[in-house]
């Protein structure tokens, strides 16, 4: 049995037919669940797999983007020397997080790995920060990682695992290894038929090639194994297809140790993702799965999402206007080797980590995605909503779920609000609207994009206020109705200057905020109650992605200058850009 297992789940283990797996003194569920980039199985997916006493695996590409701070940092930078230098530092600070992160969620159960790809550029300060930092196993797929055991030469117990597809790689891998006195902790054999992501095949006609079947590279590789004397030492996990447990006990009954699994991994909750990531890989159907040359020049297999499709029709003519550059244009020359970036013509034409991270972000094929639910008639119809609008509560609970819905999407592109109570009778009448209003979303949705909603509000404590006003003094002789008079002039004079002072003050604070943001807009203060005194200012500030730290820095500065003039600042937010979606 696994060392750790929740005991709800053992006689589930125990009617399984599965043998765990063993990776140095570890035994395991044998599951290990496949990294995906970029930031799809970042700390809270490999922690949760980890926790559950699997193996969950960080995928260490562009990790940044799950940190704004980070991407704050960087997003200033644009393409270059300089700005590959400061975002290849950011990725390693997010790196050392998430694997801190995920180890904290693991609580020393499972295992914990860090996959990393051995094309991109950065892969030896990416494996040595990984052991560095406390890693249980490094991951490397690819590529052939010939060096990986010089790599971490300094960190034995760490387990190191290589991502291969046939007998003849494993073989020259473990043999390579052997001269430097290492052996792999287990091996990762991915059939590239079925896999997803980049594929372990030189090009797609070879995807159906025999030799990767599982019926005949388990029975080789497990032949070589036995031939060199270390069968028992290094267990197989097999990749690619896996979706039962039917499957798992098939491929253990033919000598694998455990399987990988990815996809299956991404619809979880757990999963580091976008709800709209998640959602289109969900639904995707075999029909759906397009195969392609990389940027990285292996074979890969995707969704055929809209973006997808229009760069395969354009191929031929990216093809011919291949041409080699001096440096990446689009991004941080994240590959050693880039098909767009070295013109190489016979490789992928794209920017990979643009395309990563714009599905990482939810902006999974540059087109519009509508997040609806299926109602219960009898407690939404016409009728029940006009009887529950009388009921607070029950309003407050269903706003409040439909906030929730909203928000789970802050992270796309663009999140355009519905109204609540926006309900359509069918699908196609959901869409009809879409269709009907899509010049109009198409305007609202460019003046929205990568922007955040950020609320001021201003409250006066007039006393506080008053006495920070200038003090007049005017000699009054008491006792005569002459003084009386004149004191409740100095008092309307004093209340009105007080309000003059207080509407020059916020609409001072409003035009130096807007200008730090791409658009402003003042609700009426009236509308709304406020605690601890009138309401001066109820405002809502569209502010891009990339300068939210800046403007909370400013709204900061300018609540502690205001608190001592009597007035009260404060900030809400990120928000969807509720305010700003209205006609």
């Amino acid at each position: 049995m696994p060392d750790f297992l929740d005991p709800e789940l053992q006689p589930l283990w125990q009617s399984s037919g599965l043998k765990p797996l063993r990776i140095g003194m570890r035994s395991l569920l044998p599951v290990v669940q496949g990294g995906m980039g970029v930031g799809i199985s970042a700390h809270r997916l490999a922690g949760s797999v980890a926790a559950q006493g699997a193996v969950g695996t960080i995928s260490a590409i562009d990790l940044r983007r799950h940190h704004p701070d980070l991407m704050a940092r960087t997003s200033a930078e644009g393409t270059g020397p300089q700005a590959k230098t400061v975002i290849d530092a950011a990725n390693i600070e997010a790196l050392q997080r998430e694997i801190a992160a995920a180890r904290t969620l693991a609580a020393g159960r499972g295992l914990l790995a860090v996959n990393v790809m051995r094309a991109v550029g950065e892969y030896a300060a990416l494996v040595r920060t990984s052991l560095e930092a406390g890693i249980d196993a490094v991951v490397v797929g690819a590529g052939l990682p010939l060096d990986l055991p010089d790599l971490a030469r300094e960190h034995p117990s760490a387990a190191l695992i290589p991502i291969l597809s046939d007998a003849r790689g494993i073989a020259l891998v473990v043999k390579k290894w052997e001269r430097k006195q290492r052996l792999p902790d287990a091996i990762v054999i991915e059939h590239p038929r079925w896999a997803g992501g980049h594929l372990g095949a030189a090009k797609i006609e070879d995807l159906t090639d025999t030799r990767f079947d599982f019926e005949r590279v388990l029975p080789e590789a497990l032949a070589f194994l036995r031939s060199a004397g270390i069968e028992r030492e290094v267990p197989l996990i097999v990749g690619g297809g896996i979706r039962t447990l039917e499957d798992i006990v098939r491929v253990q009954s033919q000598g694998a140790a455990a399987v990988q699994l990815g996809t299956p991994f991404v619809a979880t909750e757990e999963c580091d993702a976008h709800p709209n990531f998640k959602a289109v890989l969900a639904g995707a159907r075999e029909e759906d799965i397009v195969e392609f040359t990389s940027v990285a020049g292996l074979p890969a297999r995707a969704v055929g999402t809209r973006w997808l499709r229009n760069y395969l029709a354009a191929v031929p003519r990216l093809q011919a206007s291949a041409h080699k550059k001096s440096r990446c244009t689009l991004s941080f020359d994240c590959l050693a080797q880039c098909g767009l970036r070295d013109g190489l013509p016979a490789w992928g034409q794209f920017c990979i980590d643009q395309r990563l991270a714009a599905a990482l972000r939810g902006d999974v094929d540059k087109g519009l995605l509508i997040a609806v639910a299926d109602l219960p008639l009898d407690r939404y119809s016409e009728s029940a909503i006009n009887r529950g609008l009388a009921d607070l509560d029950w309003v407050s609970r269903v706003a409040i779920a439909h906030e929730a819905v909203v928000e789970s999407f802050i992270a796309s592109t663009a999140v355009l609000p519905m109204k609540l109570f926006t309900i359509f009778t069918t699908d196609e009448r959901a869409l009809e609207h879409v269709r009907g209003q899509r010049a109009r979303i198409a305007g609202l949705v460019k003046r929205v994009a990568n922007q955040q909603e950020w609320g001021i509000r201003v409250v006066l404590d007039r006393t506080l206020a008053a006495a920070a006003l200038p003090k007049k003094k005017t000699p009054v002789r008491a006792g005569t109705g002459a003084s009386y008079l004149t004191q409740k002039k100095l008092q309307r004079d004093a209340s009105s200057e007080l309000a003059s002072r207080a509407r020059e003050t916020v609409a001072a604070l409003f035009d130096r905020l807007a200008a730090r943001s791409g658009d402003a807009k003042r609700r009426s203060a009236s509308e709304l109650p406020a605690q601890g005194g009138p309401l001066l200012l109820d405002a809502a500030f569209l502010v891009p992605r990339a300068r939210a730290a800046t403007f909370k820095t400013l709204a900061a500065r300018e609540s502690r200058a205001l608190a001592r003039q009597g007035y009260g600042l404060t900030v809400s937010g990120p928000w969807p850009p509720y305010t700003f979606v209205q006609d």
